[in-house]
C-alpha cells in the first residue's frame, strides 16, 4: 500500500490529534477556551523570541510601560546574556530568559507574557 507523504506536518501534533484524545468530551466553550489557550502560548514564544534577539543585539524597545519593553531594556541595561543554556547534569539543567553575574550578584529575569502571576520558585531552581 502507497499512503500519501504529508511532509509539512510530520513531526507535528495536531491540536485535534488522537494523542491527546480528550477534546472529544469537551463542550463548545472549553473547545473555545484550549483553542484560544494555544494561540496565547504561541504569542508568548514569539514575544520570548522577540525578546531574546533583541537583547542580543542590544535594541532597546520604546518605553511604554509595557513588560516586554521594561523587560527587554533593563536585560539590556543589566548587560544580561539571554537564553543561557544552564547545565548541572544531564537530568538537571535549564534556560534562563536572561541572567547575568556582575559585582558579585546573580541576576536571573524570568519574562512573563501571560495571565497568570509569576512565581519565584522557578528562578530559584
Amino acid at each position: 500500500m502507497h499512503f500519501n507523504q504529508h511532509w509539512d506536518v510530520e513531526g507535528k501534533h495536531a491540536f485535534l490529534g488522537a494523542s491527546k484524545y480528550h477534546w472529544i468530551r469537551y463542550d463548545l466553550e472549553k473547545m473555545k477556551r484550549i483553542w484560544e489557550n494555544k494561540f496565547k502560548s504561541e504569542k508568548g514564544t514569539r514575544l520570548h523570541k522577540l525578546a531574546a534577539f533583541c537583547i542580543k543585539e542590544r535594541v532597546k524597545l520604546q518605553e511604554n510601560g509595557t513588560t516586554l519593553s521594561m523587560y527587554v531594556n533593563d536585560s539590556i541595561g543589566f548587560r544580561m546574556t539571554p537564553e543561557q543554556v544552564l547545565l548541572y547534569n544531564d537530568d538537571c539543567f535549564g534556560t534562563p530568559d536572561a541572567i547575568g553575574f556582575n559585582k558579585q550578584v546573580l541576576r536571573i529575569h524570568d519574562l512573563k507574557t501571560g495571565e497568570h502571576p509569576g512565581s519565584f520558585d522557578q528562578p530559584k531552581i
